[in-house]
């Protein structure tokens, strides 16, 4: 947490969010209750062969306020952040918010966000 003083203040997320190595997140009010939420993705699938992959599927992260979150399932938002995530841009569209994620040796991965109703 950044103090406005030039200090910060370490704070851990959800246990979820720290399956796999997070490379990039986006910031943003997903869930339209004012508070700045996290879309996050990483993965790593380049680590030897007896430790295996460190993968996961991205995380949507709601803020509860006093920078408290909450895990929101895939299956409610519809974002998965699979493969080597590297990074997740904006991309307005007509259709709305458009992340592009974009990984490791793989082809850009589109996702339409839809804020929920």
């Amino acid at each position: 947490m950044n103090n406005g003083d030039g200090t910060f203040t370490r704070k851990a997320l959800p246990i979820r969010a720290q399956a796999a190595p997070i490379f990039d997140l986006f910031l943003g009010d997903f869930f339209a209750n004012g508070l700045p939420d996290i879309m996050a993705a990483g993965n790593n699938f380049g680590t030897r062969p007896e430790i295996g992959p460190m993968a996961d599927q991205g995380v949507m992260l709601k803020a509860k306020g006093d920078f408290e979150f909450e895990v929101v399932p895939p299956r409610l938002t519809g974002f998965y952040g699979v493969g080597d995530v590297r990074s997740i841009d904006l991309v307005p569209s007509p259709l709305g918010s458009l992340f592009l994620l974009g990984g490791y040796g793989e082809p850009v991965i589109p996702y339409l966000y839809q804020p929920p109703e």
